[in-house]
């Protein structure tokens, strides 16, 4: 565990260090425009949001790191986040390696991106289900235990 913490400290370092070089105003540009990007688009790979950024002109940073920097910063912030999907990369250097697709926190929940589910509990007739699928003669707490459970890790 403790390499994994360290690979993840030397990252957020590196991160750090890309984004300082390339300077506030680059950044704040092309964070701005990362996520222009994603709420026009819906659900792309970072590559096309940072193509989006470059073609309305904010330039390259001194590193490509940078990008990736963006990437990392705004998915801490919970402003973007992985939908569970890889695709192929477009760019010819990355050799078809998967890329997962990202959107912005706003376009999961309507109600401003809290980067939270909607929660849509069991019905009685669901935990009637339940009840005989698992045999649990009536012992309807144990479903609302479990409901809870599930509540709570989902939203």
């Amino acid at each position: 565990m403790k390499n994994i913490e360290l690979g993840r400290a030397l990252r957020d370092d590196g991160a750090r260090l890309a984004l300082e070089n390339a300077g506030e105003e680059w950044k704040e540009r092309a964070t701005t425009l990362v996520l222009k990007y994603f709420d026009i688009t819906g659900d792309a790979l970072f590559e096309d949001a940072r193509e989006y950024a470059i073609q309305c002109g904010v330039g390259s940073p001194p590193s490509p790191n940078s990008w990736g920097a963006v990437a990392l910063s705004l998915s801490k912030k919970n402003l973007i986040t992985k939908t569970g999907v890889l695709l192929p990369s477009k760019a010819v250097k990355s050799h078809g390696r998967s890329q997962p697709v990202w959107r912005t926190a706003s376009n999961i929940v309507p109600d401003g991106g809290r980067n939270k589910r909607e929660w849509i509990g069991l019905t009685d007739e669901d935990k009637h289900y339940l009840n005989e699928v698992l045999n649990l003669q009536g012992r309807f707490p144990i479903i609302d235990a479990i409901e809870t459970k599930l509540k709570e890790k989902n939203t």
